[in-house]
C-alpha cells in the first residue's frame, strides 16, 4: 500500500513537471516574442513582457534556429531544424487541442455569465423595491443610489460577457 503511494506520488510529480515545463517552452513553441535582461542581482530573466525598468533584447522565436559546430570548428545552420519529431508534433497537437477546449469553455462561461446579467439587469430595472440577502441571512432593500450601481454593474457585464470574444 506505502509503494502504491508512493509510486502514485512520484507519477503526479512527473505528469506536474512535465506540465510545467509545456508552460515554460510554450511561449517558444508558439513563435512568441520574449524579452531577455539582467537584474540587479545580476540574474538573467525572460519574459513575454517587457521589463519596466531595465533594457531587454528581443528574442523573437518566430525564426529560430540552432547552428552546428562542425569537427572543423566551423558553425553552420542545422538543416534538420525545420523537420519536427513525432513526439514534438504530438506536443503540439495537444498544445492546440487544449488551446480549443479552453477557448470552448471560455465561451460557455461567458455565455451563461451574458444570460445571467440580462436577468439581473431586467429585475433590477422592472422592481423598485429589491431585497438582498447578506451573508448573515438578513435581508435588507437596496437603497436607489445601489440600485443604479448594481444596474451599471449588470450593464458592463452585459458589455463584457455579451459581445463576441477579442
Amino acid at each position: 500500500m506505502r509503494a502504491t503511494r508512493q509510486a502514485s506520488k512520484l507519477t503526479k510529480r512527473s505528469g506536474t513537471a512535465t506540465r510545467t515545463a509545456l508552460i515554460v517552452c510554450l511561449p517558444f513553441l508558439l513563435g512568441a516574442t520574449v524579452y531577455r535582461w539582467i537584474d540587479s542581482n545580476g540574474v538573467v530573466n525572460y519574459s513575454q513582457k517587457p521589463p519596466r525598468n531595465a533594457m531587454a533584447d528581443t528574442l523573437d522565436t518566430t525564426n529560430l534556429r540552432t547552428n552546428v559546430i562542425t569537427s572543423n570548428g566551423r558553425e553552420e545552420p542545422d538543416i534538420q531544424q525545420d523537420a519536427i519529431s513525432p513526439q514534438q508534433r504530438s506536443i503540439l497537437d495537444d498544445i492546440e487541442r487544449n488551446k480549443r477546449e479552453r477557448e470552448e469553455e471560455l465561451a460557455r462561461v461567458r455565455a451563461e455569465n451574458c444570460e445571467k446579467s440580462r436577468a439581473v439587469l431586467q429585475k433590477l430595472q422592472n422592481s423598485n423595491r429589491i431585497k438582498v440577502r447578506s451573508r448573515d441571512g438578513t435581508e435588507r432593500v437596496v437603497g436607489e443610489d445601489e440600485r443604479q450601481q448594481r444596474i451599471a454593474d449588470a450593464k458592463d457585464n452585459i458589455i463584457e460577457n455579451c459581445s463576441p470574444a477579442p
